[in-house]
């Protein structure tokens, strides 16, 4: 838990150094809410809310958070960065289902001007009736500057208000054979979509990335069987709507369906020792990125042996280094990616990469522990 805690504090000091160049500004009030602020659901059907930001004038470098939202109405059901303005997360995004809290803790190197920009987004599934505030505990969040010195600017927040009502008797129940769990990755871009029309009845419908779009009041021709094809990877969102002879048109039914078919880029790796961690012995470090559904987890083959999932730094078996090693990313669709990690691991860009973030990490440590101590001692 120590060396987990101590990795943390050494990417916010890189973060906070990678602003030692930042302008520096009268801070202003940054602003965190979610969008919509207010929108109505229906029981068991989704709910998708974003997390946004305005920076107002002022760069900013860390984004901390905690969301509450009440359990009795509300489940989490999938927490995405995608298409997030942060491209470093400090600590990955977790829920706790129980405490009814979603935390959050990214960066911006070189510090970001934002409005209305997103940190994340949430997928929630509407339990019960009723209404439901989304609220940003003020004392777990905070918004520093990129103005090298990590001052904290000045924060407000709005709270997010969404009503569930009863499921109506109007609602569609709305099936996908392609894409049969919601809140699966598929590695497959034609999506097919079916819904059992009622007699009579007109159909509008529309599929789009944002959630909230809601279709037009022209009846499309095709009913009850619909398919789209070359889908560009990323979440995507069916809308239906009804006409009923002698009613308005209403919307019936809404369906997600998620797309990967690309596999994680930026693998790297290094292989590296410090005689003063894990007893001087050889390690593989390695990282890399996904832009839509994110890293599920890694594999390391040593001849014939493989550690599924592994973790960074891993502690390789062979110490001799005679079996061959290959490193395996996998996201969260099951895509592939591979590299095969060379005897002599020379330098290359992709581990020069490594040393020259670990310098930074280092550095920026020194800075964030020279901050701590100066406050202590003002404390004192």
């Amino acid at each position: 838990m120590r060396k987990v805690q101590s990795v943390k504090y050494l990417i916010a000091g890189a973060l906070v150094v990678a602003g030692l160049f930042g302008i520096r500004s009268a801070a202003h009030a940054a602003l965190l809410f979610t969008y919509p602020q207010e929108y109505q659901a229906v029981a068991n059907d989704t709910l998708v809310v974003d997390i946004r930001l305005d920076s107002k004038l002022d760069p900013v470098n860390v984004v901390k958070g905690t969301l509450l939202y009440p359990t009795d109405l509300l489940a989490v059901e999938d927490v995405s960065y995608r298409g997030s303005f942060l491209t470093l997360w400090i600590q990955q995004p977790t829920v706790d289902a129980k405490a009814g809290t979603v935390t959050f803790l990214g960066g911006v190197p070189h510090g970001s001007y934002v409005a209305g920009g997103r940190v994340m987004t949430v997928t929630f599934r509407a339990l019960s009736q009723g209404t439901a505030k989304l609220v940003f505990d003020q004392g777990l969040s905070s918004v520093l500057l990129n103005d090298g010195k990590g001052t904290k600017a000045p924060l407000q927040t709005q709270q997010g208000t969404y009503y569930i009502v009863d499921a109506l008797t109007s609602i569609v129940r709305i099936d996908s054979s392609t894409h049969p769990d919601e809140n699966t990755w598929y590695p497959f871009n034609l999506l097919k979509v079916h819904w059992d029309p009622k007699p009579g009845a007109s159909y509008s419908y529309v599929l789009s990335k944002d959630p909230f779009e809601t279709p037009d009041d022209l009846a499309d021709s095709a009913i009850g069987d619909v398919q789209f094809t070359d889908l560009d990877d990323g979440a995507y969102y069916f809308t239906l709507k009804e006409l009923i002879p002698g009613h308005a048109w209403s919307v019936v039914g809404r369906r997600r369906a998620l797309i990967d078919r690309i596999g994680p880029t930026g693998l790297e790796y290094k292989i590296g020792s410090d005689p003063t961690a894990y007893g001087g012995k050889t390690f593989l470090a390695f990282t890399a990125s996904d832009a839509a559904s994110g890293i599920d987890h890694f594999d390391v083959v040593e001849g014939n042996t493989v550690t599924s999932p592994a973790t960074s730094p891993y502690i390789l078996a062979d110490q001799t280094r005679h079996k061959g090693i290959i490193l395996r990313v996998y996201d969260k669709a099951g895509n592939m990616t591979e590299a095969t990690v060379s005897q002599s691991s020379p330098i290359t860009s992709s581990t020069a990469t490594f040393i020259v973030v670990g310098a930074g990490i280092v550095l920026g440590a020194i800075v964030v522990i020279w901050i701590r101590t100066r406050k202590r001692k003002k404390e004192q």
